[in-house]
C-alpha cells in the first residue's frame, strides 16, 4: 500500500526544497514570477500528498516541480523584461554612425520598429527600419519627419533617442559665430524640436522613454571646449527639468553622459584622434538598451559612462 504523511502536507525535505526554490526564483527573477510559480508548485504538492505517494516518490516529484518552477519564472522574466521592447516604436536621431547607428542595430535585433533621422543612411535595409532624411537643425524638416512617423504609428512613439550632436573646439574668442550657432541648433534646438512632437502621445498612452545624449562635458567644463560644454549643460538642464514634468504621466527621461567615444566626433579637432582606449559605440548603446528595458517603475535618470583609461595605461 502506498503510504503518505498524514500529519503534515509536506515532508521536512520537501519544505526545504520549497523555501530554497522560492529564494532562488525570487532573487534571480522577480517576486511576481516567484509567487505565481509557487502557488502552482504548492498546489501540485498538495495534490500529490492527497493522492498518497511514498516519500521517495514525493521527493522526486518535488525536485521535478522545483525545476518546472525555475523554468516558469525564467519564462515570465523573459517575456516581461527581455521581450519588453518587442513591438515598440523608437525614433533615433543622428543614425549616420557612432552611438546612433549601434543603437539602431541593437533595437532592431530586439524587435523594435525604428525610424532613423539623419543626413545619411548607412544601415542595411531592414523590414522594421525606415530612414527619413532630416537635418534636426531645421524645424520644418523635423516637423515633416514626425508628421510621417506619427501618421504611420497612430501617434504611438514609445522611445525617442536624441542622439544627434557635434562639437567645435578652440579658444572662445576664436570660435566662429556660425560654429556656435550650429552647435546650439544641433545639440539643443534639435532636442526641443523632436521632443515636443512626441510628448503629447506619450502622456496620452501613459508610457514612453526619452533618452537625451549629453556628455561628460555637460557635467564639467574643459578649456577650449566652452561652446560645446555650454550646449551639453543645456541638455542636462532640459533633461532634469523635463523628467520632473512628465514622470507622473508614466514617461521616463534619461540623460546619458558618455566620455570620449571612438567615433568621427573629433573630426573637428586637430589635437584628438579616435583610439581604442575610448568607449566603443556598441558598449554605450548597450547601456542605453539596458535602461530602456528596465521595469516601468524603475527610472534611471542619469547615466554617466567613462572610459577606464582614456589615455591608455601608464607606461613606466
Amino acid at each position: 500500500m502506498p503510504c503518505r504523511n498524514t500529519n503534515v502536507s509536506f515532508s521536512s525535505i520537501n519544505l526545504r526544497i520549497y523555501i530554497l526554490t522560492f529564494i532562488f526564483s525570487r532573487y534571480l527573477y522577480s517576486l511576481k514570477a516567484s509567487v505565481l510559480g509557487l502557488f502552482f508548485w504548492g498546489g501540485s504538492e498538495w495534490l500529490l500528498d492527497k493522492v498518497g505517494l511514498n516519500q521517495d516518490k514525493q521527493l522526486v516529484c518535488s525536485a521535478f516541480h522545483s525545476l518546472l518552477l525555475v523554468v516558469y519564472c525564467h519564462t515570465i522574466h523573459y517575456h516581461t523584461i527581455i521581450m519588453k521592447l518587442q513591438h515598440t516604436t523608437a525614433v533615433i536621431t543622428g543614425v549616420s554612425g557612432g552611438i546612433g547607428l549601434s543603437l539602431c542595430q541593437q533595437l532592431l535585433a530586439k524587435g523594435v520598429r525604428v525610424f532613423g533621422l539623419g543626413r545619411n543612411n548607412v544601415l542595411e535595409e531592414h523590414e522594421q527600419y525606415r530612414f527619413i532624411p532630416t537635418d534636426v537643425r531645421q524645424q520644418e524638416q523635423v516637423d515633416q519627419a514626425f508628421d510621417t512617423i506619427l501618421s504611420q504609428t497612430n501617434s504611438a512613439v514609445d522611445i525617442l533617442v536624441n542622439n544627434a550632436g557635434l562639437g567645435y573646439f578652440g579658444y572662445l574668442e576664436d570660435l566662429p559665430v556660425d560654429h556656435w550657432k550650429e552647435m546650439y541648433d544641433t545639440n539643443v534646438h534639435g532636442i526641443f524640436y523632436c521632443t515636443r512632437r512626441v510628448l503629447k502621445g506619450m502622456k496620452d498612452q501613459k508610457r514612453g522613454h526619452i533618452v537625451n545624449i549629453s556628455s561628460i562635458a555637460g557635467l564639467e567644463g574643459y578649456p577650449q571646449v566652452a561652446g560645446y560644454c555650454s550646449t551639453k549643460f543645456a541638455v542636462r538642464g532640459l533633461s532634469d527639468s523635463l523628467y520632473k514634468e512628465v514622470r507622473d504621466f508614466g514617461v521616463k527621461v534619461t540623460c546619458v553622459y558618455p566620455g570620449s567615444v571612438k567615433t568621427d566626433f573629433f573630426r573637428n579637432s586637430a589635437s584628438i584622434q579616435p583610439h581604442d582606449y575610448m568607449l566603443m559605440p556598441d558598449d554605450v548603446a548597450a547601456c542605453i538598451v539596458h535602461a530602456l528595458e528596465t521595469p516601468d517603475n524603475f527610472h534611471q535618470v542619469n547615466l554617466e559612462i567613462r572610459p577606464l583609461m582614456p589615455k591608455g595605461p601608464i607606461t613606466t
